[in-house]
């Protein structure tokens, strides 16, 4: 019954356009602790230094292709196999593509929704005027902070550091909980613990394919064994049912095809077939739809708002 107000709420406090989805749980939580606590501990930084998400697995298993003989045949492979079909089709199918890539790059594609492949989404002039790849800004920096003889295990740690935890994750918290007047800190990010864990060996976090291997050794008598082999679980939301549901007026209205028209950043065609892809069951465009419409409502709040203002 909130969502529908909610939205709206948690865009305006992020003042630029985010795709973060747990940027609602974030701010619900923050909220509940405030009636209890001013300060509270996080513990953003260990999944990106001990290795905890389930995506380093995938990429673990990239590594391990790029290291084998077999290497020149897979990257071919991959050329040949179609994204379309039943969905783990289409996961072997980029996954062979990326082995084209290089070990950071692989990583931002499978952060974003839309696998690095977005441009068809921009209208005709947008698209024309963006010469270069979406990740030549974000590799170029990637390639300025991180030293250029790490193994592709701890250029993907870099890359999430630099990336995924500084650019979103950090935000997301810190936008969220002081909408909340929470403070919250994140101990794993002690320089001196941050240092320790980036002198450690990527096997020592990923040993085999268990991730946070030795965070969970560490932790061993310290917290209960049901705690430390608790599966992942992530701080998502049932998005595409909300956006079928409580948020279907928000999506009619902001992604309208006459209003995207008017607009001129997006293709209108591109972006009904989303929209009607999403309608459809597919919840891979359940996203791209999240991303698209909280996109739209930035520019009217920001955009639009300022040039009526300037015009009047």
């Amino acid at each position: 019954e909130q969502v529908s107000e909610l939205v709206p709420q948690v865009t305006e406090l992020l003042d630029e356009p985010m795709g973060d989805q747990s940027i609602f749980p974030t701010y619900l939580l923050s909220a509940v602790t405030r009636r209890h606590a001013k300060v509270a501990l996080g513990g953003d930084g260990s999944d990106e230094l001990f290795m905890g998400y389930r995506t380093y697995q995938a990429l673990k298993a990239a590594w391990l292709v790029d290291a084998s003989p077999m290497a020149a045949v897979a990257r071919w492979a991959g050329g040949l196999l179609p994204e379309v079909g039943p969905r783990n089709l289409k996961r072997l199918a980029r996954f062979s593509k990326d082995l084209s890539n290089r070990p950071d790059e692989r990583l931002l594609r499978r952060l974003g929704s839309f696998h690095g492949n977005s441009r068809w989404i921009l209208s005709a002039e947008v698209r024309e005027s963006l010469k270069k790849s979406v990740f030549e800004d974000p590799l170029h920096e990637l390639d300025r902070v991180l030293p250029p003889a790490l193994g592709p295990a701890d250029r993907t740690i870099g890359t999430y550091l630099r990336g995924y935890l500084q650019e979103d994750i950090l935000v997301k918290v810190d936008r969220a909980s002081m909408a909340a007047s929470l403070e919250v800190r994140s101990p794993f990010l002690d320089p001196a613990i941050v240092d320790f864990a980036l002198s450690l060996s990527p096997s020592m976090k990923l040993r085999g394919m268990r991730r946070k291997d030795l965070l969970r050794r560490l932790m061993r008598g310290r917290l209960p064994d049901r705690i430390i082999q608790r599966p992942k679980r992530g701080f998502g939301v049932p998005l595409s049912l909300w956006l079928r549901g409580s948020l279907a007026p928000l999506v009619r209205d902001h992604l309208a095809p006459e209003r995207i028209a008017a607009g001129g950043i997006f293709d209108g065609e591109a972006v009904r077939s989303i929209v009607a892809r999403h309608a459809r069951g597919d919840d891979e465009a359940g996203n791209q739809v999240w991303l698209l419409l909280q996109f739209e409502m930035w520019r009217n709040r920001w955009l639009d708002n300022e040039r009526s203002m300037a015009a009047a």
